[in-house]
């Protein structure tokens, strides 16, 4: 993923390794705090991205909303 953020571009690893081109594409990603079979994510990567952190709603919360 991070070779495809910066280089825009994936090697097809059938036949004779070509070189595509990745363009106008947008990514949309989630994840979920390491463990259980999540590993963590390498900051090379996250440099490339906007994180977001959205915390669970609180009970009282979602009472309100719904």
């Amino acid at each position: 993923m991070k070779f495809l953020f910066e280089f825009k571009s994936v090697w097809e690893r059938k036949g004779g390794l070509e070189l595509i081109r990745i363009q106008k594409v947008k990514f949309i990603m989630s994840m979920l705090p390491p463990g259980g079979g999540r590993n963590s994510v390498d900051p090379r990567f996250l440099s490339h991205v906007n994180c977001a952190v959205i915390h669970d709603p609180t009970e009282e919360t979602r009472i309100s909303i719904y």
